[in-house]
C-alpha cells in the first residue's frame, strides 16, 4: 500500500514538471511567433511604403538592411523572495541577432540568455534560459560611441531545486517587459564592442543583467 502511494506521488510530481516544462516551451514559441509577424509586418509595410513613393515594386525591407550578430557574458541577479532576502547571482552568456530598420537609429533584436545557478539557504537556483525580443534606439556620440536604449518583452525560466532533497522542483516561468541601456565603441568598420544593463523583469522587476559586455559583428 505504502509502494503504491509513492509511485502515485512520483506520478503526479513527473505530470506538473512536465506540464510546467511544456508551459515553459509555450511561452517560448509564443515570443518566437510574434517577433516573426512583427518582422514580416514591418517588412511589407517598407515594400509597399517604397513602391508608393516611387520605390522599386516588391523591393523588401530585409534586402536593404544589416544584419549583425554578437555574442556577450555578464552576471544576473534574481530575487526569489524579498522578503526573506532570498536573492541569487550567478553569470551567463547571451546571444543576439538584429537588423538594422533605420540606419543608425532604429534595430529590432532577438536574444538568447542562458546559464549560471546559485545555492542560498536550502534552495538552489539555476537559470535554463531567456528569450527576449527588443527594439534598440541608438544615438551616435561620436563617430567610434553610441548610446542606446533597449525596449522589448522578455520569457525567462528558472528552475528552483530544494538542496534537501525534500519535495519536487519548481519551475517559475515569467513574462514581462524588458528594458535596457548601453554603450558601444567602435573597433573596425563592421566590430563593435558593448557594455550595458539589461532588466528582463521590468525596471522594478526581480531578474536583471548586472553589467554585461560583448562584441558584435554586422554584415
Amino acid at each position: 500500500m505504502v509502494m503504491g502511494w509513492s509511485l502515485i506521488n512520483v506520478a503526479a510530481r513527473s505530470h506538473g514538471e512536465i506540464r510546467s516544462s511544456n508551459k515553459h516551451t509555450q511561452s517560448l514559441w509564443l515570443l518566437l511567433v510574434v517577433a516573426t509577424l512583427m518582422l514580416a509586418g514591418i517588412n511589407n509595410a517598407h515594400a509597399q511604403w517604397g513602391q508608393q513613393n516611387g520605390g522599386t515594386a516588391g523591393d523588401p525591407l530585409l534586402a536593404q538592411l544589416d544584419i549583425y550578430f554578437g555574442a556577450g557574458a555578464g552576471r544576473w541577479s534574481f530575487d526569489l523572495d524579498e522578503n526573506n532576502d532570498q536573492t541569487y547571482e550567478s553569470q551567463g552568456g547571451t546571444v543576439f541577432a538584429g537588423i538594422q530598420l533605420i540606419d543608425p537609429f532604429l534595430s529590432v533584436e532577438q536574444r538568447f540568455t542562458y546559464g549560471g545557478s546559485d545555492s542560498s539557504g536550502d534552495k538552489e537556483v539555476e537559470l535554463e534560459g531567456v528569450w527576449s525580443t527588443v527594439f534598440r534606439l541608438s544615438l551616435d556620440l561620436t563617430t567610434w560611441n553610441q548610446l542606446y536604449v533597449l525596449g522589448g518583452i522578455s520569457a525567462h525560466h528558472f528552475t528552483v531545486e530544494e538542496e534537501n532533497g525534500n519535495g519536487p522542483n519548481d519551475e517559475v516561468d515569467i513574462a514581462n517587459f524588458s528594458a535596457g541601456v548601453g554603450l558601444t565603441h567602435r573597433v573596425s568598420e563592421r566590430a563593435w564592442l558593448y557594455v550595458e544593463r539589461f532588466f528582463f523583469d521590468g525596471i522594478d522587476g526581480d531578474f536583471h543583467m548586472e553589467v554585461s559586455g560583448g562584441a558584435f559583428y554586422r554584415f
